[in-house]
């Protein structure tokens, strides 16, 4: 008995393109002071990071089941101190404040890039200590991951708060730590890579972020 051919056809579903993602660096004629306060910016943030790694790790069994929003929330009110929260619960934290003044003076915008920073450093090094406690390992003499090593990240500069773009992103204005306080690094020239992408219609220009290059 011959089987008969269905002419019924499939139709294939359209796969969503992924948005995608391009890194452009763009490459800013500052002078030595100017490179100097952003590499000061640059210390303060990561200093300023530091503890925030420390008590986020200390506290991941309370953090862990949390959605990305209620992780902020829940460290802001761990060490954050505001009218309706004043006294917040980190009593090391408070300390860290005492020793480290300047941290109060810490943008309310780049401290909330700060936490998520540091919850995404705690969260990467959980996953991979518990991939070496199960075994998952590179050799089997391999040593465990150091969650110390990963406090090298470099601060968001959110537009408006942080950065302004000149005509055509030909020049920009960065906030940045003078070593006293927070003050405007203003018409820095800027030498463009990658074809202006951000130019192109569709395109969407996301945050940068201050790396120093010191070689240079």
């Amino acid at each position: 008995m011959s089987k008969k051919r269905s002419n019924r056809r499939t139709k294939k579903k359209k796969k969503k393109e992924a948005d995608l993602m391009r890194t452009d660096v763009w490459s800013l004629v500052a002078t030595q002071e100017q490179k100097h306060q952003m590499q000061l910016t640059v210390n303060e943030y990561r200093a300023f990071l530091t503890p925030l790694v420390l008590i986020f790790n200390a506290q991941w069994a309370k953090l862990a089941t949390l959605s990305s929003t209620e992780r902020i929330n829940a460290v802001e009110k761990m060490i954050h101190a505001t009218a309706k929260n004043p006294a917040p619960k980190h009593n090391y934290y408070q300390k860290v404040l005492d020793k480290n003044p300047s941290f109060r003076k810490f943008p309310s915008y780049l401290r909330r890039a700060a936490i998520a920073d540091a919850i995404g450093i705690v969260s990467s090094f959980q996953t991979r200590y518990r991939e070496w406690q199960s075994g998952i390992r590179k050799h089997r003499q391999a040593l465990p991951p150091r969650l110390t090593a990963m406090c090298k990240s470099y601060p968001a500069l959110y537009q408006g708060q942080q950065i302004k773009y000149g005509v055509n992103s030909g020049t920009v204005d960065i906030n940045v730590w003078e070593g006293t306080d927070w003050d405007w690094l203003k018409n820095i020239k800027v030498n463009k890579h990658g074809g202006n992408r951000h130019l192109t219609r569709g395109n969407q220009l996301c945050w940068p972020a201050l790396v120093i290059d010191n070689k240079k």
